[in-house]
């Protein structure tokens, strides 16, 4: 306080003062009305992305090809993976998902699509850890929810585990690149694919999708579980007020629209494109929004310097 009333501060004549703060009366209302303008476009880009989803996982973002083996024949070699895996006991026999019903089924698909359950495709599904573990100062990352919560892996707040605790967390769930990972407590149903070969270990809070990697395409399950189709379901299957879970059962009961495998990648490659131009739209209005802060700035500074 008492640096405070020592501060110098400038202090222009009363008739300067009017002027100022006619000029800042006239500029403000249409920064704030930019600024609105700003927010606004940045929640139709949102809409924007969301929409391109769903025209991905509706079969309606990029042509078919007849020549592409259809979803029924993929289906069959996922299912022989599966049995292969069982016999050679590196998953375990998993028990029988419900049939879909027509009540469940939103949309029409395409020829050469099915309707599935995300349990059918997966080899596994399961969550990390229900036990808080034993935090080291350095070590193996440890991941919760908070560390993909903004649509990407962020190992810069994680928190560690030692390399012997790590080793038994992955006996039961151990993620691996290529796999998917998709938030089940507090904030919901945001999934993104394994893009790193880092090791790390997971909490209770994230679900771990293993993919047959020569069945499906990581990236376009991705996709599909952020879209409003994967969303709606995350949401509908959310339990609790407080401390909101998404519980494993209905993870796989999820309905999935499975393309051929050669449409999933010319999906994903197309919805990339389109996303990346949504980024750079993003960009620009943020960079405007900037711009008009650095114009506030300017008037304001106009205001308090003396003519």
């Amino acid at each position: 306080m008492k640096n405070f009333k020592n501060y110098c501060i400038p202090l222009p004549s009363i008739e300067y003062q009017k002027l100022g703060r006619e000029r800042i009366e006239e500029v403000e209302p249409k920064i704030n009305e930019l600024n609105l303008i700003f927010k606004k476009n940045l929640t139709y880009i949102t809409k924007l992305r969301q929409s391109i989803l769903q025209e991905a996982v509706q079969g309606k973002l990029v042509p078919q090809d007849p020549d592409d083996e259809p979803a029924s024949v993929l289906l069959e070699r996922i299912k022989e993976e599966k049995e292969r895996l069982i016999k050679e006991k590196k998953i375990k026999k998993q028990k029988p998902l419900p049939p879909i019903t027509e009540d469940e089924i939103p949309y029409e698909l395409p020829k050469g699509w099915e309707w599935v359950r995300l349990g059918e495709i997966c080899s596994l599904i399961t969550d990390g850890t229900h036990s808080t573990p034993n935090y080291v100062s350095k070590g193996v990352p440890f991941l919760s929810v908070k560390d993909i919560s903004n649509g990407f892996i962020d190992f810069n707040h994680t928190r560690f585990i030692t390399q012997q605790e790590h080793e038994e967390l992955i006996k039961r769930c151990k993620p691996e690149y290529g796999d998917v990972l998709l938030t089940k407590v507090g904030t919901t149903g945001i999934a993104k694919v394994i893009d790193t070969k880092r090791e790390f270990s997971i909490f209770v809070s994230l679900a771990l999708l293993k993919i047959i990697h020569n069945t499906l395409y990581p990236y376009y399950i991705e996709y599909m579980l952020n879209s409003p189709l994967g969303k709606k379901q995350s949401e509908e299957n959310t339990q609790g007020i407080g401390n909101k879970n998404l519980v494993i059962k209905c993870i796989k009961n999820f309905i999935v629209p499975l393309p051929p495998l050669n449409e999933q990648k010319r999906i994903v490659e197309k919805a990339n494109q389109l996303m990346t131009l949504c980024d750079e739209l993003e960009k620009n209005i943020e960079q405007s929004k900037k711009d008009s802060e650095l114009l506030m700035q300017s008037v304001l500074q106009e205001a308090f310097k003396e003519a």
